[in-house]
């Protein structure tokens, strides 16, 4: 079963994002960032979906840590509308893709079809 990783610190959309998923996919949620990488490393998760927000460290070493510990985990941004600064550094931060909040689950299942799609 395709495992999904949930950052958010907002519990109401952590937890409707979990809601949502749960149907399809293995989901774990934490609100905290070092917590991620205990459990990238007790499970092999296929995509983290997580606040751009929250992120204490620089996003590129963020993501490129992401990456040291699991080569083919794809990475999905949740944030609030972006600058097109923003956008770019998203970009040059080697993320997959990025959902805007308020997230429409529809097209949050969408994005993640797609993404795993192309992983295959």
């Amino acid at each position: 079963m395709i495992k999904l990783l949930i950052l958010e610190d907002n519990p109401e959309v952590r937890y409707g994002i979990y809601d949502h998923l749960k149907q399809n996919y293995e989901v774990f949620v934490t609100k905290d960032e070092k917590e991620v990488f205990r459990i990238l490393n007790q499970t092999n998760i296929d995509l983290i979906i997580f606040d751009y927000s929250i992120i204490s460290i620089n996003l590129k070493q963020f993501v490129a840590a992401l990456k040291t510990s699991n080569d083919k985990i794809l990475t999905m941004i949740l944030s609030d509308q972006l600058e097109d600064n923003d956008k770019k550094c998203l970009f040059q931060s080697d993320i997959d893709d990025y959902v805007n909040k308020p997230t429409d689950m529809m097209e949050l299942q969408f994005r993640i079809e797609h993404l795993l799609k192309k992983k295959e």
